[in-house]
């Protein structure tokens, strides 16, 4: 039969050139038309043809949902449906299929994802579940309820073999999911970077959120009204502590500024709240002391020579700085039971001083930390030492100068400290004595000069000269060497001669 219903010889018409459909069914061609390059059929004869399109072996799988903008919490109907790679539904296939779903998010309290069974159970996301197709569409199960507020984020599945939303020909739902109703204040940033009287490093941030944790204004009011409070802690909590949170204000975020806690304490913690809703608590936080430095007042003392780095110091008209407005009255610096010590034990001139122990006294004094003062010196002077004995001056015969010797023998040194005594020695080398004057006499005074300390202690002593040294200075001998001769005399019966 021809295409005008007459019959006859059979012949084959063959149409070249024409694309087929990439959707499975059954398509009507005009008969009358003849193939060209372009796949247009031009007119041949009357009469027309149905062509039926099937669609090739399975390959993926397409996933669309009832609503793109699913709200967390509420269930969203999926259509899975089983194509080839065209996209064409595989109509041959009822059954069940074994499938996992993966790409959304938990939420942040945590609850997972969930897609109903064919039976109408609840399955976490990742976890793999029956699902009843029929003619190729998911018919029982594939019921979505999201948790998280995120998106646009794809939703995609793989069944038990090797086919999956991913493949060719298939594709994910893509979907944007909104938070649920808020009903909680939440604190997204808490507060840190706290010192006694100075505004936070980092201010509190508090939002709007709904069951799952997600940030939310879902519902929220134009006007809503977050109060901050000092729950834990006993401050006072500073600045300005509302905010509106609402529509027309922060529309779901309360931004702080200026908030400060009045007193050094540990484990502050702040309580958000707004009628309607759950109240929110920051994270503990810490309120550190504000630094006091000592800007005059403070000298380090000068000390004679002792063998210790013990060190001492003076305070006198204390100026303190960093004690904040409101607290001068009630901050002082007390030197009671402080430590000072040099840097070293030896003689020397501004020699670092260093001190510990100082404390603040008054009311506010708790609220402050006292750095200890930087850039202290003095110095430490040489110790005197004397000669208890052993030196003795020496006796001459008169010589007309003043030059005089000394004797040392078993010298006692006085005020050489314990643990240098074997360290510090009295030496004479390159010494000078001279008598007070030349005349002969008895107990002449001596006086010496250029006496010496020796031994790896002495740098910390200096000598005082020995005084009260005397000796004597004896007559002459003085002989005639000449010029005088004796008288001859007469016998007078007497001794007495004439020269």
């Amino acid at each position: 039969m021809d295409f005008s219903g007459n019959t006859g010889q059979a012949f084959t018409l063959t149409y070249a050139n024409v694309t087929a459909p990439t959707l499975a069914g059954s398509y009507s061609f005009d008969a009358k038309t003849k193939a060209t390059s372009g796949g247009t059929l031009t007119a041949l004869i009357g009469g027309s043809a149905t062509i039926t399109v099937s669609p090739v072996t399975a390959s993926a799988y397409k996933i669309t949902a009832a609503s793109a903008t699913p709200t967390a919490g509420a269930s969203d109907a999926l259509t899975i449906t089983l194509v080839d790679q065209y996209g064409n539904t595989v109509t041959s296939f009822s059954g069940d299929k074994t499938l996992t779903f993966s790409g959304l998010g938990n939420a942040p309290g945590g609850n997972v994802p969930t897609l109903t069974s064919k039976t109408g159970s609840a399955v976490n996301q990742g976890t793999s579940e029956l699902i009843t197709f029929t003619s190729g569409v998911s018919s029982a199960g594939g019921s979505l309820i999201a948790y998280k507020a995120e998106g646009p984020v794809t939703l995609n599945v793989t069944d038990s073999g090797s086919l999956s939303s991913t493949s060719t020909g298939g594709s994910g739902v893509s979907l944007t999911v909104s938070g649920a109703t808020a009903n909680h204040l939440a604190f997204s940033i808490s507060p840190a970077g706290a010192v006694h009287k100075t505004a936070f490093t980092t201010q509190p941030i508090v939002k709007t959120r709904d069951t799952y944790g997600n940030n939310s204004i879902g519902g929220i009011g134009a006007t809503v009204t977050v109060n901050l409070t000092l729950s834990t802690g006993t401050g006072p909590l500073a600045g300005t502590t509302s905010s509106n949170i609402g529509t027309s204000g922060g529309n779901g975020t309360a931004t702080f500024s200026g908030l400060q806690v009045n007193k050094a304490e540990n484990g502050d913690v702040l309580t958000a709240a707004a009628t309607s809703f759950t109240s929110g608590t920051s994270a503990a936080f810490n309120i550190t002391a504000a630094t006091v430095t000592i800007s005059s007042g403070i000298t380090a003392n000068n000390k004679t020579y002792d063998t210790t780095t013990a060190a001492t110091i003076s305070s006198n008209s204390v100026v303190l700085s960093g004690v904040l407005s409101g607290d001068t009255a009630n901050v002082k610096l007390s030197t009671n039971g402080y430590t000072a010590t040099f840097a070293s034990a030896a003689k020397a001139n501004g020699v670092t001083v260093t001190v510990s122990g100082l404390s603040l006294t008054g009311t506010a004094a708790g609220n402050y930390a006292l750095t200890p003062p930087a850039g202290l010196t003095a110095n430490i002077t040489a110790a005197t030492v004397t000669i208890n004995s052993g030196i003795t001056a020496n006796n001459k015969t008169y010589d007309t100068t003043t030059a005089a010797t000394i004797s040392s023998n078993s010298v006692v040194l006085s005020g050489v400290l314990p643990g240098d005594t074997a360290n510090v020695k009295l030496s004479t080398n390159g010494c000078t004595a001279a008598f007070a004057s030349v005349a002969k006499a008895n107990g002449v005074t001596v006086a010496v000069s250029g006496l010496s300390l020796t031994g790896t202690a002495a740098g910390n002593y200096t000598l005082t000269p020995p005084a009260g040294l005397a000796a004597n200075i004896t007559a002459a001998t003085v002989t005639i060497s000449s010029g005088i001769t004796a008288n001859n005399k007469t016998y007078d019966t007497t001794t007495a001669a004439t020269i």
